[in-house]
């Protein structure tokens, strides 16, 4: 394989990638492991992220199982997630109540004006984040985490279809709750609770 040149400011670097074995590739300059696989003509480059070989290897054999599960018809492999999520919800609604379904419908309809008109095989981890510029500021912490939830799960069964490799919205932050504020009763409160308790039921005394 030929030096690659990033542009990365300030300086460019070049690594050498050295083919160690099929499908897998050593950096010369870092000692870093890549994969390179081909699908459907489609070339498919990945970190392994690890120096160490047996590690590499693991990790080469687990990608090219995810890449043989991979769709090659372009009606299913083209399919947008505006389409896969409607399919998604409609196979999810028979396990789950009215409420349920209507909550999942409207996390549906907060996602696809920022991913929808997107094919799930497109579907960055970049693109999931333009959902949370867009709109994340607009959500309480309880919406946010039902659409971030929604999300995941769709694009989660896109990985088992074999629209995708990975999951890109695993990565999302997360958004804590805030905490119920406890707030006790002054001792005149208290004493008027426990009257009012004793004038409505005996067995208060």
């Amino acid at each position: 394989m030929p030096k690659i040149t990033t542009n990365s400011a300030p300086q460019k670097k070049s690594y050498t990638f050295v083919r160690v074995g099929e499908n897998l590739y050593r950096v010369k300059e870092t000692g870093g492991y890549y994969a390179l696989v081909k699908r459907n003509r489609k070339q498919i480059r990945r970190s392994l992220k690890t120096t160490d070989k047996a590690l590499a290897k693991r990790r080469l054999n687990v990608l090219l199982q995810k890449v043989d599960k991979l769709k090659v018809d372009p009606k299913i492999s083209n399919i947008t997630f505006l389409e896969y999520s409607q399919r998604w919800l409609e196979k999810t609604e028979v396990n789950v109540k009215e409420k349920t379904s209507q909550r999942l419908k409207h996390c549906i309809d907060g996602l696809n004006p920022y991913i929808g008109r997107i094919p799930v095989r497109n579907i960055s981890t970049r693109n999931c984040e333009e959902w949370i510029i867009g709109r994340g500021k607009m959500l309480s912490a309880s919406s946010y985490k039902q659409e971030r939830r929604v999300l995941i799960s769709i694009l989660e069964n896109a990985v088992r279809d074999g629209l995708i490799l990975d999951n890109p919205a695993k990565e999302l932050p997360t958004r804590k709750m805030p905490k119920s504020q406890i707030i006790l009763p002054t001792h005149e409160q208290f004493q008027t609770l426990i009257k009012q308790m004793r004038l409505a039921d005996i067995r208060g005394v």
